[in-house]
């Protein structure tokens, strides 16, 4: 893993083999790396250097992240289909609802307040094409949001989510990049054709 501090000239390398996803912490003195064993809180402070701090185990195949606007806690997708919560202070992650084990769900997104997360699945059966959002401190399933164009394997799939807020939310994939309300279940489409990643504006 290498990143470049703005006012330096050479990248810092921190050893992470196999590192799929990464997240600062807002402060700038925590770098979250994911990788499909764990999720790791490595200090970005060179004259305090200490271990990496592990906050969850058994991550999926290709995992991402996502931390709140105030980087108290994270959300990552876990092996058995579930979605993990874990704080960044290292207090014991938890397991909210999820997907089954037959879908590999890799896109996550949690809300500016962190009081939200949800997931959706890139492969899986045609069924569990879903976006699903949880109540983060009670694992409550607040929506569970149709995707269009839903089929087997990877057809209709979710890459990407992120909260533009926390009653709106954008999820981009196979079938394009969408905007849906949490408030009513709507959605508007903005694209109408593969769109692998986007980056939003805040």
């Amino acid at each position: 893993v290498a990143f470049w501090p703005l006012r330096q000239r050479y990248p810092r390398v921190l050893e992470e083999p196999q590192a799929w996803d990464f997240a600062f912490t807002p402060d700038g003195a925590k770098l979250l790396v994911a990788s499909p064993e764990r999720l790791l809180s490595r200090s970005l402070d060179p004259e305090n250097a200490s271990e990496p701090r592990v906050l969850l185990r058994g991550l999926a195949s290709f995992p991402s992240i996502a931390l709140d606007s105030i980087g108290r806690n994270v959300v990552a997708p876990a092996r058995n289909g579930n979605i993990a919560v874990a704080a960044t202070s290292g207090e014991p992650p938890r397991e909210i609802g999820g997907f089954s084990q037959d879908s590999l769900a890799t896109a996550v997104a949690i809300s500016p307040d962190g009081r939200r997360a949800a997931s959706a699945s890139f492969v899986s059966p045609a069924q569990e094409k879903t976006i699903k959002v949880w109540d983060t401190e009670s694992g409550a399933l607040e929506r569970e949001l149709p995707l269009p164009r839903a089929g087997e394997l990877e057809q209709g799939g979710i890459i990407n989510l992120f909260f533009v807020d926390g009653d709106r939310l954008l999820a981009s994939g196979v079938s394009g990049l969408m905007l849906f309300d949490l408030r009513d279940g709507s959605r508007k489409d903005l694209l109408e054709s593969l769109v692998a990643c986007f980056a939003p504006s805040t």
